[in-house]
Parts: C-alpha cells; structure tokens; sequence
C-alpha cells in the first residue's frame, strides 16, 4: 500500500539583505496497488511541482510572511485508494514572532 519507488529534488535560495527566501521542489511517486480493505484501486505515477517564498521585512524582523503552493501546476492526481484527487493549494501565512 506504499509506492516502492519515489524521489525528490529541491532548490532553495535565500536573499539576507531583502529577507527574501524562496524553494521551489519537484515530487516524483511511482504508481502502485494499493488493497486496503474495501478499497482496491492502482494509483497511477505522478510528478508534482511545490513552491515557497517568504518575507521578512528588515523594518520589523519579529514578522514574516509566507505564501506555499503545493501542485503548482494543478497536475489531478489521486495519492491512495478512496481519496478524493488532489489539485493546487495556495496557503500564505503571517507570522510575528515574540
């Protein structure tokens, strides 16, 4: 119930005078069976782009903001039996730290 196969390759960059950091990650899953009690389904190989990028202003270091997107590409795919397929999610975030 779990790929066999499965890989990850990950760019990361940082800018300490602007308080820019950025990733940017590609997510490759081999396709499997998946027999899990009522559900037997094949999930198929899929490929996923994730991107990051955060802000930290140098006028107030105590906050900082983050915006992630996870399947960038809006690439549908099922991960395992009985789920529902996913697509893109944006999520951003503001943080202040005390």
């Amino acid at each position: 119930n779990a790929p066999r196969h499965k890989a990850t390759l990950s760019l990361s960059g940082f800018n300490p005078r602007r308080g820019l950091s950025s990733n940017l990650r590609v997510r490759w899953v081999n396709g499997f069976p998946v027999h899990a009690g009522v559900f037997r389904r094949d999930v198929p190989t899929y490929v996923v782009l994730d991107a990051g990028l955060s802000w930290q202003p140098a006028s107030i270091p105590a906050i900082t903001w983050s915006l992630t997107a996870s399947n960038l590409l809006d690439h549908r795919h099922y991960e395992f039996a009985g789920t529902p397929k996913l697509g893109r999610l944006v999520l951003t975030r503001l943080q202040y730290d005390f």
